[in-house]
């Protein structure tokens, strides 16, 4: 080989290897910003409005448990006073409309939740498409299945199947999908701050458990 094939060869060498460098480097930079707008869009927010949800429907236990536990056995107590008898039935009523209470805003976090995944679906995973669906189906049919003046007759919901309001494999998958996304951006971006919630983030990634008064879902 001669001294002009040599060099030719050099250059062709040290262009394809620039050309793959920038290459990789461009679709690094590419798949960096769709993940960081998936937490920012979708996921984040998502995982913000789980979290809230879920210690609505907490407290909602934690009230009906509580209450049958203070006054359960005062409901069949035949030796208290009418008048006593008048005021623990309020008393019971009172915990029963703070639990719906709970019950109600927690499930008002589905109609969030639903507008987020409608107004973000193109940054949803495909292999979340199913689960997520799932969810977007039930919520449709808790509007229109559960509407109290076109309620459907026992045997056909029955029939219909159950109406999941708080799919756990729904919260777990966007919990997980999430931590991971959090995760990848953290090893590209090792100084990477967090906000208290995904929609302060600007040029940062949100982190909806941090300083939020909300502990970890991972109980």
């Amino acid at each position: 080989m001669d001294i002009i094939t040599k060099i030719l060869a050099l250059l062709f060498t040290g262009a394809l290897g620039g050309f793959l460098a920038n290459y990789v480097q461009e679709s690094l930079k590419i798949r960096k910003a769709y993940i960081k707008s998936q937490i920012d869009n979708l996921y984040g927010p998502l995982y913000f409005k789980i979290l809230q949800r879920k210690k609505c429907f907490k407290h909602n236990e934690q009230l009906i448990s509580e209450g049958h536990s203070v006054y359960g056995s005062h409901t069949y107590d035949s030796k208290i006073s009418t008048e006593q008898s008048k005021q623990v039935e309020k008393e019971i009523k009172e915990v029963i409309d703070k639990a719906n209470e709970f019950g109600h805003k927690g499930a008002a976090f589905n109609e969030e939740i639903f507008n987020i995944i409608e107004s973000n679906f193109s940054y949803i995973d495909p292999d979340d498409l199913d689960i997520i669906t799932k969810f977007y189906e039930d919520r449709i049919r808790y509007e229109l299945e559960t509407n109290t003046e076109k309620i459907l007759s026992r045997p056909i919901a029955q029939k219909r199947g159950r109406i999941i309001v708080n799919d756990e494999n729904f919260n777990k998958r966007i919990e997980e999908k999430f931590n991971s996304k959090k995760e990848e951006l953290v090893r590209w971006y090792p100084k990477l701050h967090f906000s208290r919630h995904p929609r302060e983030a600007k040029g940062r990634v949100g982190n909806p458990e941090s300083e939020t008064g909300f502990p970890p879902s991972r109980e």
